[in-house]
């Protein structure tokens, strides 16, 4: 209608005969019309929801496949591990328990109650082993991410935040140079989002808990992508740390699903950071770009864990060392010391302070080979060695190789940095650092290492005619064998057939010779190679596989060449070509069938370069499939699995082809445990569950608030029951849930207080079943006279029992009196135990002994240990008055250490010292009364009625502990403090020493340090002076670009989208 409207109006038909014009007005006379020009069509505009969905699908349909596939990838692989954790109970408002997590539970509130609102990420807490530094030996970052969730902000915090994100998104969206930070600027803002939105403190906390493993995948296709690696490298990294997070054969080294539920989820979170930092840094290294990203991911890593940082520094030099030049050094010389400096606040005081650690005596590890090749050995019976590492070793050193053939840096510097740590492993001394926490990062480095050589195998089956044909073998075999093993299941064949088909043992390098040799003559000469596989094949078969299955029929599981090479091969190289076993087989196997079918046919396609392309797009699927066939029966996850409730056999598949397994992985099990919370543990005919728990909980509360008793610390008894409220560690919990009025002498954090040894002797004379965690201390058994004067010693104000024992033993002690009940529990108050106490004697000075553990723990152990030494307690340091005191080097050992030596010196017939502690000189002191004793969480008052006196203070020793209105504080036996008064009123407050105030400066020149590295120019790239792999400035160079992940180099013809592009706009009338 709009085009009649604007055609112009006819021309009208001239008059017939004469016209009359009378009563007209002349300028009515009617005019031919001029032609009309059609004006332009001017379309109705889209809504703003019209081209925000057209822009989206246009980028979806323009979207590269690889970057698809790479999203879908490593999304299913966070997905799948969170379904494995259970995510509805993370989201329940309940209490994380289970193993040391149960504990951990206090850490960030008192961070987020007691110390940020000093001003403070490290201090002091009473509420742990009569004292010890809060977050001085343990990591900062997780807690203080718990507490970032769980508070959120306040409306006019919320309001500032909200306003200055707005500001800087603007003006990054305005200014030019300020462009290429917008993507970090909108993910900046999201995170703030989301962290100004506060949550439970339970849900914030088991959030944190799982970030470390769901953040995995992504980290390590981080790594991947921001090292160069080629599509489907980065996805091959994310999908290989699903086997490493799903590993069953450790639970306590660090890492995997099992560790973290035990509590070790810093270390965790401290690995999956450790990836992207070493993707960040490779990529300064190389490119000089994004040096502050680097040094902050670096120091992350180290503030989450210091033993994956380590790891992540090692890797980085490995790789810089392998090809390095000015560019190289001058980045590293600017990214570490940032990073460093960074968290220079808390590694510095660290190290200075390390002497004062607790050492809890873990042994090492001596099953090396156990460990490192075959896991035969492992040490618990739930534990499983799953998946297999003799498999998981061959295909990382076959990823090591190819990573030396195809010059991969990243995949030398992982292989050289498990070389390094298995070398740690087996030769590091017996000492603090456990050598056990050692394998994840070799584990880890196993399953990139098979990542790289999934990635090289793909990349040369493109490349390369006669790769093509051999993986051709691999895929061939793969169907044949297992087709054949699928179609003689519970058939009368399925024995004889199991015998040839089981794999290649150690012939397995020579079948692997072998199809390689006839892949390489295959892909010059068809008819040759078809020859050759088919006939050397099934030559080999005969003359070798069928005898090894004879002699497995005859002699039991162990093939003639799989004994043979046991007993002649070393232990590495038999385990490599025992891992190879089934490759092997798969690709003989498949060389014969496809030899002969080429014989009568032509099979020439499977070295078409053509479907390569296709290949490498569905090797990131097919592999993420297959770990999950591999894996997801025993972790209950397949879609509609169900189980069967009288066997416990689990079953999944579509109708006509259903499987089963009774193998059940503990991982779900466990995070159900911890992550149902203490509040929904039921009672059982062997503990109270959570109505008991709750119930110590509010009679403890109580007590507290009872003018008569007070606040003050207790000590409670170890037991089986404890495993009921979810973890026999929930009493530590007891000052989290009273808001520090009445502390637990035992603690989660061991090493962090060098007070954890006399805890551990205190409860085994206090407790019917204790747990005596530490080694080599001169444990008593029960004894409860002893364990009410370790009290009285302490300062420890209330006892809590609940075996028969232990409290019919205690209401008949003279210095104890039951004050409450509760369920099965009894408390007790404890005579004669005040904060601070006079000296009967002034102590002696030690003249050799250090505070170190190994000197100072055995001889302190033994004086804790005896109550007639009590008289004369014995200091580290003190006034030049103090008597000098000095005992035998073998008082200084442990009691196994002194039995062996006493052999040895019987043996050898020399002579041995006897390792007694001498009487030490004594000094009376003038009687002095103390009164008005008061404490918060980081001092102790108290008035004195005469000066010069010293007093014992019943509070852990630690150098930041400051004193006015006295002398000291000195360190005496066990690990408390004496004071001389110089007043007749004393303050001990916790402050600040040198390193503490050196380290906060640095961190703070750090913080500038970054700054000046997000606003300084790219280091530019220049020719390497160390190239021994051969790398061309021209392969780095293009790897230099304006956006935040460098894309990897693809072929020309790959470059098209995978769609057609559509039009942004509505099409425009033509003219």
């Amino acid at each position: 209608m709009d085009a009649v409207m604007n055609e112009p109006p006819a021309l009208a038909d001239p008059p017939i005969g004469p016209v009359s014009t009378a009563g007209q007005n002349p300028w009515d006379e009617e005019l031919p019309a001029r032609p009309m020009t059609p004006a332009p069509m001017t379309p109705a505009r889209p809504g703003r929801a019209t081209v925000l969905f057209d822009r989206v699908v246009e980028r979806f349909l323009n979207t590269r496949p690889e970057t698809l596939i790479s999203l879908v990838v490593v999304g299913a692989a966070m997905t799948w591990i969170l379904s494995v954790l259970h995510p509805r109970l993370i989201a329940a408002d309940t209490t994380p328990t289970g193993g040391d997590m149960g504990a951990h539970v206090w850490a960030p509130a008192y961070l987020r109650d007691h110390l940020i609102p000093k001003g403070r990420l490290i201090g002091w807490t009473p509420d742990w082993y009569g004292g010890f530094p809060a977050f001085q030996y343990y990591m900062i970052i997780p807690s203080l991410a718990v507490v970032m969730l769980n508070v959120g902000l306040v409306w006019w915090q919320a309001a500032l935040v909200l306003s200055a994100l707005v500001a800087a998104l603007v003006a990054v969206h305005l200014a030019p140079g300020l462009v290429r930070y917008r993507k970090a600027a909108i993910a900046v803002g999201a995170i703030v989002a989301v962290l100004s939105v506060g949550m439970p403190y339970g849900v914030a906390f088991k959030i944190v808990i799982v970030s470390g493993l769901v953040t995995m995948p992504l980290n390590a296709w981080a790594m991947g992508r921001l090292a160069g690696m080629a599509f489907p490298g980065p996805v091959f990294l994310s999908v290989a740390t699903l086997p490493f997070v799903f590993d069953r054969s450790f639970n306590i080294y660090g890492g995997n699903i099992a560790s973290t539920m035990a509590g070790e989820f810093a270390f965790s979170m401290g690995l999956s950071m450790s990836m992207l930092a070493i993707g960040l840094t490779i990529r300064a290294v190389d490119t000089g770009r994004g040096r502050a990203w680097a040094a902050i991911a670096l120091a992350l890593t180290g503030l989450c864990h210091l033993f994956p940082a380590f790891f992540a520094l090692g890797v980085v030099l490995i790789y810089t060392s392998l090809r390095w030049g000015v560019t190289q050094l001058r980045t590293l010389a600017t990214v570490l010391p940032v990073g460093g400096a960074l968290g220079a606040f808390w590694a510095l005081p660290f190290l200075a302070k390390s002497r004062y650690m607790n050492d809890m005596g873990w042994g090492k590890v001596f099953l090396f080979k156990e460990n490192l090749l075959t896991r035969n050995k492992l040490p618990a019976d739930f534990l499983r060695d799953s998946p297999p590492l003799e498999v998981v070793f061959a295909i990382a050193v076959v990823g090591l190789v190819l990573s030396i053939y195809r010059r991969n840096r990243l995949g030398i510097a992982v292989g050289a940095a498990a070389l390094a740590v298995a070398l740690a492993f087996i030769h590091r001394p017996e000492g603090r650092l456990w050598n056990g926490r050692m394998l994840p990062f070799y584990y880890l480095s196993l399953y990139l290492l098979g990542a790289i050589a999934l990635t090289e195998a793909v990349q040369l089956v493109r490349e390369k005619r006669w790769a093509r044909y051999f993986a051709s073998y691999a895929l061939t075999g793969l169907v044949v064998v297992e087709l054949t093993r699928a179609l003689v299941a519970n058939s009368s064949f399925e024995s004889r057939v199991g015998r040839v088909l089981p794999g290649m043992h150690t012939n397995a390098l020579g079948a692997l010779l072998l199809a390689l040799l006839a892949a390489a003559l295959w892909a010059r000469r068809s008819t040759a190679g078809s020859v050759l596989a088919s006939v050397l094949g099934l030559a080999w078969i005969a003359a070798l596989q069928l005898p090894e299955a004879w002699w497995n029929s005859a002699h039991g599981a162990h093939g003639f060449f799989d004994v043979a090479g046991e007993s002649v091969l070393r232990p590495t190289t038999y385990a490599v070509l025992h891992a190879l076993e089934f490759p092997a087989g798969y690709v003989l196997f498949g060389m014969v069938v496809l030899g002969l079918v080429d014989l009568v046919g032509d099979v020439s396609f499977v070295a078409d370069r053509r479907p390569a392309r296709g290949m490498q797009l569905a090797s990131a699927p097919v592999l993420f499939l297959a770990i999950f066939v591999v894996f997801a029966p025993a972790l209950r996850s397949v879609p509609g699995g169900t189980v069967d409730t009288s066997d416990g056999s689990y079953h999944w598949g579509v109708p006509g082809w259903m499987h089963s397994t009774k193998d059940a992985s503990f991982l779900p099990s466990w995070s159900k445990w911890n992550f149902e919370g203490y509040e929904r543990k039921a009672p059982s005919s062997t503990s109270g569950g959570y109505p008991e728990f709750y119930g110590l909980v509010e009679m403890v509360e109580a007590i507290g608030k009872d003018p008569a008793h007070g606040c003050g610390r207790s000590m409670w008894e170890y037991g089986p029951r404890l495993e009921g409220y979810g973890t026999p560690m929930a009493p530590m919990l007891l000052p989290h849930y009273t808001d520090g009025c009445i502390g637990s002498m035992e603690g989660l954090y061991f090493e962090a207080s060098s007070t954890t040894p006399y805890h551990f002797l205190n409860q085994s004379a206090l407790s019917k079943q204790p747990s005596s965690a530490q080694r080599d201390l001169p444990y008593t058994g029960f004894d409860v006279d002893l364990g009410i004067k370790q009290l009285q010693l302490m300062g420890v104000k209330y006892y809590l029992a609940f075996t028969d024992t232990a409290v019919n033993a205690a209401k008949l002690h003279p210095d104890l009196d039951e004050i409450a009940t509760a369920g099965v529990w009894h408390m007790f108050a404890v005579a004669d135990s005040p904060l601070v106490s006079p000296l009967r004697f002034e102590p002696v000075v030690y003249s050799d002994v250090h505070a170190t553990q190994d000197e100072w723990l055995q001889p302190a152990a033994k004086f804790f240990s005896d109550p007639a030494l009590w008289d004369v307690f014995r200091a580290e340091t003190g006034p030049s008055a103090w008597a000098r005191y000095a005992i035998p080097e073998t008082a200084k050992l442990t009691s196994s250490e002194v039995a062996k030596r006493r052999k040895d010196a019987a043996a050898d017939g020399g002579l041995f010292e006897d390792p007694t502690l001498p009487d030490p000189p004594r000094k009376e002191l003038p009687a002095v009364n103390v009164t008005s004793i008061t404490s918060n969480d980081d001092s102790v008052e108290f008035d004195v009625d005469q000066i010069g006196v010293p007093v014992l203070v019943k509070v852990s020793y630690f150098p930041n502990w400051k004193v006015s209105g006295a002398d000291g504080p000195y360190r005496v036996t066990p690990n408390l403090m004496v004071v001389i008064p110089t007043s007749t009123h004393v303050r001990l407050h916790y402050g600040y020493v040198g390193i503490d105030l050196l380290s906060m400066l640095l961190s703070a020149f750090g913080i500038v340090g970054v700054a000046w590295l997000f606003l300084a120019k790219p280091e530019p790239v220049r020719d390497a002076l160390f190239d021994p792999l051969g790398w061309t400035d021209d392969l780095v160079a293009n790897r230099i670009g304006p956006t935040v992940i460098v894309e990897a180099k693809h072929p020309a013809d790959d470059s098209q989208p995978w769609w057609p592009p559509i039009p942004t706009a509505p099409p425009q009338p033509e003219p």
